[in-house]
């Protein structure tokens, strides 16, 4: 009995210790994003990004919209703070080679040295920082 505890309290201390090592979050919820490169699939822009100094490149999808005036547009190499939500969660299998997002087929394998891990965010539209 008391092996089976200490195994699920170190389990579980792994388990948050992994999860937190991905990226951190401020007390809002805001990651610090790095844009890296910025590319597009039909109607969907895809920001190739770095989180909160990991080395791993993350794609956030955005849906590609016109706006008449974009006071903040997004530039690479800038950091900006983020909420980020996570659409990879349920698509960790290697059988599955893509997903469906704003009508257009996202494929889950990635230019090298990227994660199979997406997002969205409702802080950017199309090219702009929404503020």
């Amino acid at each position: 009995m008391m092996y089976r505890i200490s195994l699920f309290v170190i389990s579980t201390f792994i388990f948050l210790s992994c999860k937190s090592f991905i990226f951190s979050k401020n007390k809002e919820g805001y990651s610090d994003v790095k844009i890296l490169k910025l590319d597009s699939i039909e109607n969907v822009y895809i920001y190739y990004s770095s989180i909160s100094n990991n080395k791993n490149i993350y794609r956030i999808l955005i849906n590609k919209e016109k706006r008449n005036s974009c006071k903040n547009n997004l530039r690479i190499n800038e950091l900006y703070k983020l909420r980020l939500i996570d659409l990879s969660s349920p698509i960790n299998s290697p059988h599955i080679g893509g997903f469906w997002f704003n009508n257009a087929r996202i494929p889950i394998k990635n230019i090298q040295g990227a994660s199979s891990t997406m997002y969205t965010t409702k802080d950017i539209k199309g090219l702009c920082l929404n503020n």
